[in-house]
């Protein structure tokens, strides 16, 4: 079979989608660049012949939800005028409690966060009627109980389930503009080149997928997450000017050696011949990037629309931590959703799935070079000395 991404072909891509779906509509054809730029970098990279089979098959999957986004698009107008009120956003630092938090948010029947399934497959729209029966569920529950088999640790760093909500960087795969695809692959090319990049245009179209997914499942508020929120606030704010924006915090000599072994776990199948430390530096690049990135979009923000959350209280008294949480956006907290919330709790015990082991000499990690990652941020938040 000719591969796409040996022959930097994004055409062989395109048609690929095109036969799948029966489709041939993307209407806006402004992603074409970011992917013509993707896969310039996947090709330089150290992608295996598995790691280019899976990159080629989701990227495939990418561009046939653009087509079927605007094939709903095209039968149901309408779905433009659906209102997106007050979103609350988790945008932190990764491995600070952000799954735990969204996925305890999740249990309050005013909130609704965006499943794996539907974040993978979001068109057509998922239905209020059949939405705990829609035959996407079993695509990506065997998809992913694949992953589980092959990866049994895995489940120890990230639980991933159908059912389960997840991270919202997929919206932003599709329009391939997003730091997630280096979780994959060692691709410096794309990082350069996105960094320059407007994100305006993605989250409008992060905001048309929730349209999307909330015109025949109504909702009243969304509870989303990403680490990666952090590097494009501004642009984030002005597409979701009333968004609600948690932010936790954690000790970076925990977080940053754990976002390490996630990235190694998610690299290592996929990659031949890939130094460590060649992706540990990308990613200390991309942090530092990062996080000078959101305190400048924070300094310019509404001080109002952030909240700041101690990790350490949080885990200590989760539903404490949350109760102040919504006394902050001015939520309210009812009865049912805390009995939810201690429901889940009990169901999902600390290391349920294992504990995460990882240390800062695994990946050569030094205390200097955490300072330097943090640096005003790290003072501000007095996450470092």
């Amino acid at each position: 079979m000719e591969s796409s991404l040996e022959n930097f072909s994004d055409q062989i891509l395109i048609d690929k989608a095109y036969k799948r779906t029966g489709l041939s509509d993307f209407g806006d054809q402004s992603f074409r660049e970011s992917l013509k730029m993707l896969l310039a970098s996947y090709n330089n990279s150290m992608l295996n012949r598995l790691g280019r089979q899976s990159i080629e098959m989701n990227l495939i999957n990418f561009l046939c939800n653009r087509l079927l986004i605007q094939e709903e698009l095209k039968k149901y107008p309408e779905i433009k005028m659906e209102n997106i009120e007050r979103p609350l956003f988790i945008v932190s630092m990764a491995r600070t409690g952000t799954t735990f938090l969204q996925r305890l948010l999740a249990s309050d029947p005013e909130n609704r966060s965006p499943l794996l399934w539907e974040l993978i497959m979001p068109a057509p729209a998922p239905d209020f009627k059949t939405y705990q029966t829609d035959s996407r569920i079993a695509i990506v529950t065997k998809r992913y109980d694949e992953f589980n088999k092959s990866s049994p640790g895995f489940k120890s760093i990230h639980k991933i389930n159908a059912l389960l909500p997840d991270e919202c960087l997929w919206f932003q795969k599709n329009d391939f503009k997003s730091i997630a695809f280096s979780t994959r692959a060692y691709i410096p090319g794309y990082l350069k080149w996105l960094d320059q990049q407007d994100m305006i245009p993605t989250y409008q179209y992060q905001r048309l997928q929730l349209q999307l997914l909330q015109f025949r499942y109504p909702t009243n508020r969304w509870v989303l997450k990403c680490s990666y929120h952090m590097y494009a606030v501004d642009a984030l704010l002005s597409v979701f000017p009333d968004a609600c924006i948690v932010q936790l915090l954690r000790d970076p000599f925990k977080t940053i050696p754990s976002f390490l072994s996630l990235k190694d776990a998610m690299y290592s199948p996929l990659n031949d011949d890939l130094d460590p430390k060649i992706f540990r530096n990308e990613f200390l690049e991309s942090q530092k990037s990062m996080l000078d990135r959101y305190l400048t979009a924070r300094s310019a923000s509404n001080p109002s629309q952030f909240y700041d959350m101690q990790y350490n209280s949080f885990v200590k008294n989760p539903v404490d931590e949350v109760c102040k949480l919504y006394q902050y956006f001015g939520y309210a907290f009812t009865e049912t959703f805390e009995k939810q919330m201690l429901q889940y709790l009990a169901q999902n015990p600390k290391n349920k799935y294992g504990k995460h082991i990882y240390s800062i000499e695994q990946f050569g990690l030094t205390k200097k070079m955490i300072y330097d990652i943090m640096g005003d941020y790290g003072r501000l938040f007095e996450l470092v000395e």
